[in-house]
């Protein structure tokens, strides 16, 4: 059956102003049978697992400095979601690239011809797909999560990148108390006369203290 997402959030205040509420996401979806569903319109393209993770579902106020980086962020997609029933996700969405949430397709220097973001989520440990929506500890139940992705884009050629692609690998470890996650970003760029290449590398490690008290520990480096 059909149906649809609108999801509105608030400015921080930089303190020249802010505040105000903007539109985060709005698509619709449609469920295609028991396995398969596809959404429609503006949300998250399916990349970095700390991205896709809400933010109220952080173990600290913000996400590492490497998905600030390395992530793709929203985009105008059509987007085919997998389901096996069991241990095995995944997701293709076609778009105009990263960072091009409610930007016109045909905008000069913004939007992309072309772009596809493939993303394939494994859980190897448990069986509560649920305890893969935070980064906190304190299960019942040991959960691993493991998941790759990979977008590939082409753009108009006016200052930006005329290609570029970009990758990730990531974990999710939940054992009582402890939950760990780690991933590896890359990003290869083709630009006229340019070349860049780029790696990232984050570790985190938290425990759940009970009584909402948390503490956690995390290490990252860009190159």
């Amino acid at each position: 059956g059909w149906g649809y997402n609108i999801k509105f959030a608030t400015e921080r205040d930089s303190g020249s102003g802010g505040g105000n509420t903007v539109t985060e996401d709005a698509y619709i979806t449609y469920k295609i049978n028991d396995n398969w569903s596809m959404d429609a319109g503006v949300k998250k393209l399916p990349f970095a697992r700390q991205e896709l993770i809400s933010s109220s579902r952080q173990v600290a106020v913000d996400r590492s400095m490497v998905t600030e980086f390395f992530t793709l962020n929203r985009g105008e997609q059509v987007a085919f979601n997998y389901s096996d029933g069991g241990d095995l996700k995944a997701a293709v969405a076609l778009s105009d690239g990263a960072n091009n949430d409610f930007v016109d397709y045909n905008a000069a220097g913004n939007a992309n011809d072309f772009a596809i973001t493939g993303r394939v989520d494994w859980q190897a440990i448990g069986d509560n797909w649920k305890a893969a929506k935070s980064e906190f500890g304190g299960v019942d139940e040991d959960a691993l999560f493991v998941g790759a992705a990979a977008h590939y884009e082409v753009t108009d050629g006016s200052g930006a990148p005329d290609s570029g692609l970009a990758w990730t690998v990531d974990a999710l470890y939940k054992t009582g108390a402890l939950g760990l996650t780690a991933a590896v970003f890359g990003n290869s760029t083709d630009n006229v006369g340019t070349d860049t290449d780029q790696l990232g590398i984050y570790v985190q490690g938290s425990v759940d203290l009970g009584n909402d008290w948390d503490v956690f520990a995390r290490w990252e480096m860009i190159d």
